[in-house]
């Protein structure tokens, strides 16, 4: 109960943002034995304010989050607005979604998945490549040659894998 969380939409930031001096107070209104009832709940409990109190800042009736609640054209107005000439969060900031980008690995830990991915089929598998991708490929090796040397390694290992699978 002494957590602190006091709700998480939008309108009840702001709420809480403009009237930080206010005292709000929080009482548990019942205790449910599972999701679904909590749920049920909330919707008849919420859903009774919301179409009538004002003060009421839920978007939806509630129980299960904001799911299924579509934005009003007006609304979507208001947003647009409120966010034109403002910096994206997120601009100049390079997504990097890989954790262990760079990380070096042990041997060992290089040795477990080369053999855990051993008999598994590419991840590209039957991926199609549009005929532009194919040209630009194409394009793009023109010139290079592998070097003999590569080349004859290349050979080797797979002539081994044929012959051992």
């Amino acid at each position: 109960m002494g957590d602190g969380y006091m709700g998480s939409g939008a309108a009840w930031k702001q709420i809480l943002k403009r009237h930080d001096k206010l005292e709000f107070r929080k009482e548990v209104l019942m205790f449910a034995k599972d999701q679904e009832e909590l749920n049920e709940f909330e919707q008849e409990y919420i859903g009774n304010l919301y179409k009538t109190d004002k003060l009421c800042k839920n978007l939806t009736a509630g129980g299960g989050g904001i799911s299924g609640y579509t934005f009003s054209e007006e609304l979507k107005q208001k947003l647009s607005d409120s966010h034109k000439g403002q910096k994206p969060w997120n601009k100049g900031i390079k997504m990097d979604y890989s954790p262990r980008k760079g990380a070096k690995l042990s041997e060992r830990t290089r040795q477990k998945l080369s053999e855990s991915h051993k008999g598994l089929p590419s991840p590209r598998k039957g991926a199609k490549l549009s005929e532009e991708t194919k040209r630009k490929l194409s394009e793009s090796h023109k010139g290079n040659t592998m070097p003999e040397e590569t080349r004859r390694k290349i050979s080797l290992t797979l002539k081994r894998r044929f012959k051992n699978g």
